[in-house]
């Protein structure tokens, strides 16, 4: 009798402990699942790869992301400052609404919210986070370096013998780049300030609602060209080439 209640308390815990492990493991607290539904843009895994500042009156400006390194390509192809287009792509992700209200008034109601025309509008692009290079392949690498350094003893070597090494694989594109980007261009438009309140108006691409969020939020979306550029490589227009050169090395 005893050996028969221990199997089934057996079952029992095995049957919830599977449970758990199918639904539970991974389910979001209460307070993280509110906080989802609060954000703009919920995307997991993945991160800004590109993205397009447009504002009335100053220069478009277009971001790349390079691994872990941003390029401006317009208005001036140049390095980006990358804490602030980092700044500027984790604003987009980490999002949230306090509210969201209808427009009732079509284009009269976006142009009272400050957004027929937009203060700003920016487009962007997602990509998978890219996984870091393990260290195995670091070490092959160091090993392909060492073995082009010992050139000069290789080479006599394999002349004598007749045989010749193949040539060095082309180098494949940068899993960080922009090109690896998946999914259509999102958009988010900036809008006015909401009256009595320290927050603004957006709206989302596809979305007919309008979406309330603290000033705070949009702050990194709303620096100037030359406060999203690198200011080393800025200072550098006046350098001989030789310098830029050292400079874009870093």
């Amino acid at each position: 009798m005893k050996t028969r209640t221990t199997l089934l308390l057996l079952g029992v815990f095995g049957a919830i402990l599977a449970y758990w492990l199918l639904f539970e493991r991974n389910s979001k607290t209460p307070q993280e699942a509110a906080r989802d539904a609060k954000k703009l843009f919920l995307v997991e895994s993945e991160e800004v790869r590109s993205l397009t500042l447009e504002r009335p009156n100053l220069p478009r400006v277009r971001l790349e992301r390079s691994g872990e390194r941003w390029r401006m390509l317009e208005p001036i192809a140049a390095r980006a400052e990358k804490w602030s287009a980092d700044a500027a792509a984790s604003a987009l992700l980490e999002m949230e609404q306090s509210r969201a209200v209808a427009n009732d008034r079509g284009k009269k109601g976006l142009e009272e919210m400050g957004l027929d025309p937009a203060r700003a509008k920016v487009t962007f692009t997602l990509g998978p986070i890219p996984k870091p290079a393990s260290k195995s392949a670091g070490a092959s690498g160091a090993d392909g370096a060492s073995g082009t350094a010992r050139g000069p003893g290789a080479i006599g070597e394999s002349g004598a013998s007749g045989t010749t090494s193949p040539p060095p694989a082309a180098a494949s594109p940068a899993t960080g780049s922009a090109a690896a980007a998946s999914g259509p261009a999102r958009v988010l438009e900036i809008g006015g300030s909401v009256p009595t309140t320290d927050s603004v108006f957006v709206k989302v691409g596809g979305r007919e609602d309008i979406a309330i969020v603290p000033a705070s939020a949009v702050a990194a979306l709303l620096r100037t060209p030359d406060e999203l550029r690198d200011a080393i490589a800025a200072a550098s227009l006046t350098l001989p080439d030789d310098a830029i050169s050292a400079l874009d090395a870093l």
